[in-house]
């Protein structure tokens, strides 16, 4: 698969976020798994998705978070997707 097709399958919002990141599947994709890693490159998160995840809305937990920049990935069925996210 090309990025172009994987860059439109999910999104992530409110981005600067300050207690609640959302991620949603836009085309049906299935999220097996997502960590986030911080600007020091430590793993922050890493989570494992059930199979009945489809198209809904991923809430993570970010209240925890360190302020900056964090790196999303996604594992998905159909490839894997990075994006980052800021922190306030």
């Amino acid at each position: 698969l090309d990025n172009d097709y994987l860059q439109n399958q999910f999104e992530v919002y409110p981005n600067p976020v300050t207690n609640s990141l959302k991620i949603k599947s836009q085309n049906n994709d299935i999220i097996k798994k997502i960590k986030i890693i911080n600007l020091l490159g430590q793993v922050i998160l890493e989570k494992d998705i059930s199979d009945n995840f489809n198209n809904q809305e991923l809430n993570i937990d970010t209240s925890n978070f360190l302020t900056g920049i964090h790196q999303l990935i996604i594992y998905g069925d159909k490839g894997n997707w990075k994006s980052k996210f800021i922190k306030n």
